[in-house]
C-alpha cells in the first residue's frame, strides 16, 4: 500500500502525462513516462511508447466535454499504472517526480488537514471541488 504522498504524486503523474498529450512537448513527455514504465525492459519501452501514442491519438480525435471525460479517464487510467510501479519498484519515486516537475503538472498532495466552510443565502449556489474533474451547471431554481 502506498503512502497518501506516493499516491498524490501518482495522481498527479497520470494528470500530467495525459495534459502532456495534447501538447507540443508530448514527445518528450512520451520518451520519459515509456522509460519510466519501462525501466526493466528496453523492449518495454517501445510497448509504452505505442500504448502512450494510442492515448494520445484517442484524445487528439476529440474536443469540447468528450474530450475532458476521456482525458479524466486516462488521467485515472495511469495514475493506477503509476501507482503500480512504485508499489512494485518504489526507486521509482525519484524519476517520476522529475518528469511530473519538468511537465509542470499539479504538485503532488502533501498529506495534512483540508477544511473548507461554505456560506450560501438566498439563490445563491456553491460547488467545491477537492481533486479531478468537475463540470457545473447552474440555473435559477424554480421551486418558489
Amino acid at each position: 500500500m502506498l503512502s497518501e504522498a506516493l499516491t498524490g504524486l501518482a495522481a498527479a503523474g497520470g494528470t500530467a502525462l495525459v495534459g502532456a498529450m495534447v501538447t507540443d512537448g508530448w514527445a518528450a513527455a512520451k520518451s520519459g513516462f515509456a522509460a519510466l514504465f519501462g525501466r526493466r525492459s528496453p523492449a518495454d519501452v517501445a510497448t509504452y511508447e505505442g500504448r502512450l501514442d494510442r492515448a494520445a491519438a484517442r484524445l487528439a480525435a476529440l474536443e469540447g466535454e468528450p474530450l475532458a471525460v476521456e482525458s479524466a479517464a486516462l488521467a485515472r487510467t495511469w495514475r493506477d499504472r503509476l501507482e503500480e510501479l512504485l508499489v512494485e519498484e518504489p526507486d521509482a519515486e525519484a524519476e517520476l517526480r522529475t518528469l511530473v516537475e519538468r511537465l509542470g503538472g499539479p504538485a503532488p498532495m502533501a498529506a495534512g488537514t483540508v477544511s473548507i466552510r461554505v456560506h450560501a443565502t438566498d439563490d445563491a449556489q456553491v460547488a467545491v471541488l477537492g481533486q479531478g474533474h468537475q463540470t457545473n451547471t447552474f440555473g435559477r431554481r424554480t421551486d418558489g
